[in-house]
């Protein structure tokens, strides 16, 4: 174990935390016009009318949630709370149950479908607030949502769970998640995300059900999703799994090996931990061989058409960097370390913007920042970055503290 290499990784994350990201979400997150939170903000901090999405809010709701656990600092109890209360009274949707995928400047319902992934990560962000604000009302909330996918959207026959419901919770028509993916009626994105909301769920609510639930969507992952042949991650796939799509997502590779890892743990069984392990680090060796750039960054993609996109996402070298610690973790190879270590000095040479804070959305396979993309909209806010940061200080403390025990035996062995 290179305990200087881990000192210094997680000296330089904290700084990253504590003097970039959170002072950036503290100064901007909220709205001073109207007393919300900000829906679209350029990349130079051009606050921008938008409509509200239910994705970034829920998001916020769990990075201040995390945070107060991580700090138990006021403010941002005082945040998560504002937010929860925002998400309650705009998107809830006091007819038909669960949240509206996005509501209006002025808090009307926008869009009312009940898209599965905003479902879940409102299940994400509400059960990590009950963390720290542990009331009745939000666990029955949470249990409300999960039912509601139970009765409306889970595949009874085929298992899984459909991409999109309307309003009313029928099956929608047309499934895309966004305009940018595929009509299909289920895909790896989507119960990539439920597999994490469950996951969360299952901490803080001892369920028959939801175990089991959570064991089939590993069991999803295993059967369905990694592809025979490949061992990578299929897309999309039509109701009864068959794929319909033929790229390769690096970030979603590296974020599903330590997702699936953690789901695995959750579920307290040896033997499932040690089939998923196996799991957790095959799909990291397969990014680890394919996906990373000399640069020292994680590629964005394999497209459709079999090209490699080298642009570096924000999220996605957030995701390595938790990913490849992981691996480290279960693994113990020294490479993963240093992978871990070269995609963070990456991040800090390329993606953070040290003009106007935060990082950049994406940088092309030359480091050159996108300056178009915004720097808050439904699609980029807190919760990759602060998230990665705060897992890895606890696992660099966790290897730390697992170091310093073996020590102690040691030294009293010897002694004897």
């Amino acid at each position: 174990m290179s305990l200087k290499k881990l000192k210094t990784l997680r000296r330089q994350v904290s700084l990253e935390l504590e003097e970039n990201l959170i002072p950036f979400w503290l100064e901007h997150v909220k709205d001073d016009g109207r007393k919300d939170f900000t829906g679209k903000m350029s990349n130079q901090l051009v606050k921008e009318p938008a409509s509200k999405g239910l994705v970034l809010h829920a998001r916020l709701l769990w990075t201040f949630s995390r945070l107060y656990r991580f700090y138990h600092q006021l403010q941002y109890l005082k945040l998560a709370r504002e937010c929860y209360g925002y998400i309650s009274k705009h998107f809830w949707d006091q007819k038909y149950g669960g949240v509206y995928w996005s509501v209006s400047t002025d808090g009307h319902p926008e869009d009312s479908r009940k898209k599965t992934y905003a479902q879940v990560f409102f299940i994400y962000g509400l059960s990590e607030f009950y963390k720290c604000y542990p009331t009745p009302a939000i666990l029955d909330q949470c249990t409300e949502l999960f039912l509601q996918l139970e009765r409306h959207a889970f595949d009874k026959d085929n298992l899984g769970y459909y991409e999109v419901c309307e309003r009313d919770w029928a099956v929608a028509e047309d499934q895309r998640l966004s305009d940018k993916d595929m009509d299909e009626k289920k895909s790896m994105n989507t119960h990539l995300h439920i597999l994490e909301a469950f996951t969360n769920l299952c901490s803080i609510r001892d369920d028959n059900l939801l175990k089991y639930r959570l064991t089939m969507l590993l069991e999803i992952f295993r059967e369905k999703i990694i592809q025979p042949g490949t061992d990578h991650l299929g897309l999309f796939f039509d109701d009864a799994w068959q794929p319909r799509s033929k790229g390769i997502s690096f970030g979603h590779e590296i974020e599903a090996s330590w997702l699936i890892y953690e789901a695995a743990e959750v579920l307290d069984d040896r033997e499932l931990l040690s089939r998923y392990e196996h799991i957790s680090s095959n799909l990291a060796k397969k990014v680890f061989a394919k996906g990373l750039d000399p640069s020292g960054g994680l590629n964005y993609e394999i497209d459709e058409q079999s090209c490699l996109d080298t642009d570096k996402h924000f999220w996605v070298q957030a995701e390595a960097v938790v990913g490849f610690l992981n691996a480290y973790q279960i693994t113990g190879q020294e490479s993963y370390l240093d992978t871990v270590v070269s995609v963070w000095q990456f991040i800090q040479q390329y993606l953070v913007d040290k003009v106007y804070g935060e990082w950049f959305w994406k940088v092309d396979g030359k480091g050159v920042p996108d300056g178009d993309l915004p720097k808050i909209c439904d699609w980029k806010g807190p919760y990759h970055n602060v998230r990665a940061c705060i897992e890895v200080i606890n696992r660099i403390d966790a290897l730390l503290t697992q170091n310093n025990e073996q020590k102690g035996k040691y030294t009293y062995g010897q002694a004897l």
